[in-house]
């Protein structure tokens, strides 16, 4: 009798820091606000098959960390994300609430053994920023092209960056 063929799985689990602003960096995320938003990027991070580690942010911006697996996009993880979360923020107040991200975004790498450290920092942000301890790197959405401040959702193709 022939024993059965094992099934082959692939395991890839990629370390990844998001981080996004609202609509002109106004600070609409007040703490009603953001257990509504945490929440709503929870559910929608699972729902795509990736694992929250951690997430924080501040009045104006929301940092993300995640075990991100591949099978999808990570401009469509971004995309599907904020949505829902907008989606959902909206139709929770109604019209009685503007509620709006930026455009763009920045997504950093890190090495599992950064892991901890990644996790600390996204989950204290409210402190980081009122000791003014705060990772530039770890917090912009925008970058440098020469002397031109571009969003980094708008850095064209070819670019140097």
């Amino acid at each position: 009798m022939a024993l059965p063929t094992p099934r082959r799985y692939s395991k890839i689990e990629v370390p990844l820091h998001f981080v996004w602003g609202t609509f002109e960096r106004r600070p609409i995320i007040t703490p009603e606000v953001e257990r509504l938003v945490y929440r709503a990027i929870d559910a929608q991070v699972q729902r795509l098959g990736c694992t929250v580690l951690a997430i924080g942010g501040m009045p104006d911006h929301v940092h993300l960390a995640v075990l991100f697996t591949p099978n999808i996009s990570i401009a469509d993880f971004v995309r599907q994300v904020k949505g829902t979360v907008s989606f959902q923020i909206r139709a929770h107040y109604k019209e009685d609430r503007f509620f709006r991200w930026q455009p763009n975004y920045a997504v950093i790498g890190f090495r599992l053994s950064q892991k901890e450290r990644v996790i600390e920092y996204v989950l204290h942000q409210k402190i980081h920023h009122a000791e003014h301890r705060t990772v530039l790197a770890w917090e912009e959405t925008e970058v440098w092209e020469g002397t031109v401040l571009r969003r980094a959702g708008d850095v064209e193709a070819g670019s140097k960056l």
